[in-house]
């Protein structure tokens, strides 16, 4: 029985493992993209505002232009533009994150069933077993399995963290 699961975790194992490849290169490529993108918005933030600051004149027409209320049109347009640049920025990273995030469900579904397969097999393996055991010897093992498997199912209370929570 051991070697039959051995081997099916064995198929699992090739199995999954082209699939946790591409999720180590797809979150590395993510990481990249989202610095990439936050490298791009923060050259293009200051470029823009540089802009923006090169519209308010210097020295005695920047005086005048306070003096017939330009200063202020051209300052509202240019809290109005960098609003607009914070929104569109924001869009942006969202879009990213969010295409990224369907590319990673997608991924996970292919995981989850891969699991589900190999926990399938396992489960049709110990059916086909158990279907060949005398009554006896059924009833013996299935206490084995329900033993270990609640030894593995039981989580020790103090495993390296303090819950003692009296002062």
């Amino acid at each position: 029985m051991q070697s039959f699961t051995a081997e099916i975790r064995k198929h699992s194992h090739t199995c999954m493992e082209p699939l946790l490849e591409q999720k180590t290169r797809m979150k590395a490529r993510y990481q990249t993209e989202r610095d990439n993108l936050a490298d791009t918005q923060k050259q293009r933030w200051q470029q823009e505002s540089e802009d923006r600051q090169a519209r308010l004149n210097k020295g005695i027409r920047g005086l005048w232009d306070r003096l017939t209320g330009q200063h202020g049109q051209v300052m509202d347009q240019n809290e109005r533009e960098a609003w607009q640049a914070l929104i569109r920025d924001r869009q942006q990273r969202d879009d990213l994150i969010q295409r990224q995030l369907e590319e990673r469900r997608a991924l996970q579904l292919n995981i989850r069933n891969a699991r589900q397969d190999r926990n399938q097999e396992i489960d049709h393996l110990k059916t086909v077993m158990f279907s060949a055991l005398s009554p006896e010897m059924k009833s013996r093992l299935q206490e084995q399995f329900e033993q270990k498997s609640h030894r593995q199912n039981k989580q020790p209370l103090n495993q390296n963290n303090d819950y003692n929570l009296s002062m």
